[in-house]
């Protein structure tokens, strides 16, 4: 083979290259565009179940502060019954224990409206970040 007949080759196998290359160009691409379609996809189904949380906090943010002013009325009644038991009444035995069941649901009452309070905020949080996440 002389020197014509190896760059007669060389540049058919150059010309080879590049189309390899170009299909290998288009293959990413495609896979990079079908990736791109997936993301977009998933991401309007979790902007779809953030917007459906949000509106069911909205639907029950009510309820929750009217459940945390019953509790607090609950709350006062029972301090209210203890203050009226312990003026009314010499401490026997039986008094005292009725003051003590008094304390323990006043407590009882305290912590579940803390909790409540709290599940409220934190879920209210959680939603907004997640939300800001999704948007920012």
């Amino acid at each position: 083979m002389n020197e014509a007949q190896v760059g007669y080759w060389l540049s058919w196998i150059g010309t080879g290259a590049w189309g390899i290359c170009f299909w290998w160009m288009h293959h990413i691409s495609s896979r990079q565009n079908r990736m791109l379609a997936e993301l977009r996809e998933q991401a309007r189904r979790i902007e779809t179940l953030s917007q459906t949380q949000h509106d069911i906090l909205k639907e029950v943010r009510p309820n929750i502060d009217e459940i945390r002013d019953v509790v607090e009325g609950v709350t006062h009644d029972l301090t209210d019954v203890r203050r009226d038991n312990i003026a009314q009444a010499a401490l026997s035995e039986q008094v005292a224990e009725q003051i003590s069941k008094i304390d323990d649901v006043a407590e009882k009452v305290a912590h579940v409206e803390k909790a409540v309070a709290w599940k409220a905020d934190a879920d209210a949080v959680g939603a907004s970040a997640r939300f800001g996440d999704l948007c920012g």
